[in-house]
């Protein structure tokens, strides 16, 4: 099964509603020493008792963390995520695993790591679709999200209301950590989507 058939049967899951945190210029040295004291805090149980690391370093691209109590994995694959933005944004390309590792530490920190992976897989789900948020993928993104629609390595993958909520959300907390103008102009765009009926939870 393909990575990105992987983190489409994902859609179902729900991404619970999260604050978003105010921040500063971003930072990569800053932020990468702030992600790493986050990742040792939880490697010496420091962290919150449900969970515990694997023994992953924070240049590893897979980290993996098991829930204590059920003795569950939660994956973070950062592997590729440089390539969305190779031909499209060098700039981004060089920086941007670091950005997401850190982004990715940051929500793990304030709730869990099983949240953090959600909004993690979603993200990527987006760029992948979107080719690195290029201007010129803009419209077909757009469009199709509105039909409840998303394309991936060419193939059209119906979205359920629930999914299109969590990758909206998602792309709003990541360009609120770190705002950069292609992925501005995809956020302008969301006006023009009818907006996800979501199922109230009792």
């Amino acid at each position: 099964m393909s990575s990105s058939q992987q983190l489409l049967e994902l859609e179902d899951l729900d991404i619970e509603d999260i604050d978003i945190f105010p921040t500063e210029v971003f930072d990569v040295e800053t932020s990468i020493r702030q992600a790493k004291s986050i990742l040792m805090d939880i490697e010496n149980e420091n962290y919150d008792y449900r969970y515990r690391s694997d023994g992953f370093l924070y240049e590893d691209n897979v980290w993996s963390f098991t829930h204590t109590l059920l003795q569950n994995s939660v994956l973070f694959d950062f592997e590729n995520i440089h390539s969305y933005f190779a031909s499209s944004n060098p700039k981004i390309s060089k920086i941007i695993n670091d950005v997401v590792k850190c982004w990715s530490c940051d929500i793990t920190n304030n709730y869990s790591p099983k949240t953090a992976a959600k909004f993690l897989n979603k993200l990527k789900v987006a760029m992948q679709s979107s080719s690195g948020f290029t201007k010129e993928n803009a419209y077909e993104f757009i469009t199709n999200l509105n039909d409840r629609l998303i394309v991936i390595n060419g193939k059209t993958v119906p979205l359920t209301d629930s999914a299109l909520h969590s990758i909206m959300l998602s792309l709003n907390n990541f360009y609120e950590y770190f705002p950069f103008e292609e992925l501005e102009y995809y956020i302008d765009q969301f006006q023009y989507i009818r907006q996800p009926e979501l199922k109230k939870k009792y």
